[in-house]
C-alpha cells in the first residue's frame, strides 16, 4: 500500500496552562515518510467528543480518535480518515493558512490547493468527489509516501 489510510493531525488548541483554547493557531499534519506544518489562525475550533468531531472555521470534520498534551500542552493529536483530514487541509488553505515547514513535494501541493481570492466571502464546496480539485491533489499526494 502507498499510503496510510488515516493521517495524524497535531493541533496547537491549548493555552499557555495547558487547558482547552477553543481556538488554533498551527497544525502538524502526519504521513508515511512526510508532515506538513501548517500556519494560520482559526478563532473558532471547537471538539465535539461524543460524535468525534472538529468544528474548523464554520465546518465539522470528522476523526477517529484523540489525544491530549502530545508533545506538550499545547499540542492535541487527532487521527482522521486520509480523505477528512484532506478536506480539512484544503479548508485550512482557503481559510488563509500557509506552509510552515515540510518537504518541498508536500508544501508544494499545498500552496497549489485553492486559496482564497481577496477578500473570498464564501469558501469552495468540502466534497470531496470527481469534480473537486482536492483529488487530483490526493492523488498528488500519494506520490509523497514512501514507496513499498
Amino acid at each position: 500500500m502507498k499510503g496510510s489510510r488515516t493521517l495524524l493531525l497535531h493541533i496547537a488548541c491549548n493555552d499557555e496552562r495547558g487547558q482547552f483554547a477553543g481556538e488554533a493557531e498551527a497544525v502538524q499534519v502526519q504521513g508515511q515518510g512526510w508532515s506538513l506544518d501548517l500556519d494560520g489562525w482559526a478563532r473558532s475550533f471547537r471538539v465535539d467528543d461524543a460524535r468525534l468531531r472538529l468544528f474548523v472555521h464554520g465546518a465539522w470534520f470528522p476523526f477517529m480518535s484523540s489525544r491530549e498534551w502530545v508533545g506538550n500542552w499545547c499540542w492535541n493529536a487527532y487521527r482522521m480518515k486520509r480523505p477528512q483530514a484532506l478536506r480539512l487541509i484544503a479548508h485550512l488553505r482557503w481559510h488563509g493558512w500557509h506552509c510552515d515547514g515540510g518537504g518541498a513535494r508536500v508544501c508544494g501541493w499545498f500552496d497549489r490547493l485553492p486559496a482564497p481570492p481577496p477578500r473570498a466571502t464564501t469558501p469552495p464546496p468540502l466534497s470531496v468527489g470527481p469534480s473537486h480539485p482536492v483529488v487530483d491533489h490526493r492523488v498528488q499526494l500519494n506520490l509523497l509516501e514512501p514507496r513499498a
